[in-house]
């Protein structure tokens, strides 16, 4: 799994400033890196960076996209919002696993404000829906029992139509200071056809509430210009649109607007169980707080996992220690071979030196 971030700007200087600051945002804030749940790895190397990007030649992509649809007479446009599926993301990871060939699911946010012109014709479209909820002529008459059924499907059909328009007002309000959320599921070659649709009944809930939210749909390229423009959303983070949009171009955002909650329902990292998460390498080690009386000066050999008083403490090796041998114990996978190959730091010399390895064991 990785976490891309992608910043603009006019010049090279002030895009790097904004990138140096926007990774000192997210270190300081990514998720149980205090519980040592997940190893944060920064990349550093570009072919590494667009190995991520574009880890395989996509031959099968497309994009899941909320539920929507138009209510009432006054033909009001509503879009469900997401309901997460599952808690813990790993039938996503299952599914994942099980295809014959690679397969990838990317989620993409970037915040954004309503526009001008977004918040009004919303509005204006749902109080000309509610006049029209309010007394439709035409009802059939109150029959002597009662209401006809006729009658009481209609009553129904205006209060679940009311509720959609509630719903969509509430929207507008948490939308101020939102997202733009697109998820795309993209498929090597040998990957199943149906690989969007399973990716999203596991990510997505089926529709709930009577209709008024949950639910998803597939949309799928069909020219070579929208299969252009998801690609290149994918190999470069973008946000282009495509494909169809409602008949008023002022609602086209709609479909992809989200609220914070609905962003952290699903742009999250999985919540590992007793066995882990399904795909991922879990490492068994216990963080351990550094002993006191470490060496301040010498050859530093990295930074604690443990933090002492929220700050991870320098792991260093003493001048005396280093004219004496040094024995690295762990067990497997622990970072024994990566410690003897990383160099010295740059400035320090130090003299002919021998470290041993070796793994920890204990019989069964």
């Amino acid at each position: 799994m990785a976490i891309l971030a992608r910043v603009s700007a006019p010049d090279e200087v002030t895009c790097r400033a904004l990138a140096l600051s926007l990774w000192g945002d997210v270190n300081a804030v990514l998720p149980l890196a205090q519980e040592n749940v997940y190893i944060y790895e920064p990349v550093v190397d570009e072919d590494e960076l667009f190995s991520l990007l574009a880890p395989f030649e996509p031959l099968n992509v497309a994009e899941i996209a909320r539920r929507e649809g138009h209510t009432g007479a006054g033909s009001v446009y509503t879009v469900n919002p997401y309901v997460s599926g599952t808690p813990d993301l790993h039938n996503v990871f299952w599914m994942m696993m099980r295809q014959p060939s690679p397969a990838m699911v990317s989620v993409q946010i970037m915040p954004t404000t309503l526009f001008a012109w977004e918040r009004p014709i919303q509005e204006e479209r749902a109080e000309v829906g509610g006049m029209a909820f309010g007394g439709e002529p035409g009802l059939d008459p109150v029959s002597p029992a009662g209401f006809s059924l006729n009658f009481m499907k209609r009553q129904l059909a205006q209060q679940q139509q009311w509720q959609k328009l509630t719903i969509a007002d509430q929207r507008l309000t948490y939308l101020q200071n939102g997202f733009v959320m697109r998820v795309y599921v993209a498929g090597s070659e040998g990957t199943s056809q149906l690989l969007p649709e399973m990716a999203a009944s596991t990510l997505f809930a089926p529709l709930q509430d009577g209709g008024v939210s949950g639910g998803y749909q597939i949309l799928r390229p069909g020219r070579a210009d929208e299969v252009a423009v998801v690609r290149r959303n994918l190999n470069k983070l973008d946000i282009e649109t495509w494909g169809g949009t409602p008949e008023d171009p002022r609602l086209a955002r709609f479909r992809y607007l989200v609220g914070e909650g609905e962003a952290a329902a699903i742009f999250r990292l999985p919540i590992p169980h007793s066995g882990g998460v399904p795909g991922m390498s879990t490492l068994e080690g216990k963080a351990l707080v550094p002993p006191a009386g470490m060496p301040v000066n010498g050859a530093r050999l990295g930074v604690s996992v443990a933090r002492v008083r929220g700050v991870p403490v320098p792991i260093t090796q003493g001048l005396d220690d280093r004219r004496r041998h040094s024995y690295v114990v762990g067990k497997t996978g622990m970072g024994k071979s990566t410690l003897l190959q990383t160099p010295d730091p740059p400035g320090y010399r130090s003299g002919p030196r021998r470290i041993y390895a070796r793994s920890a064991w204990r019989p069964v």
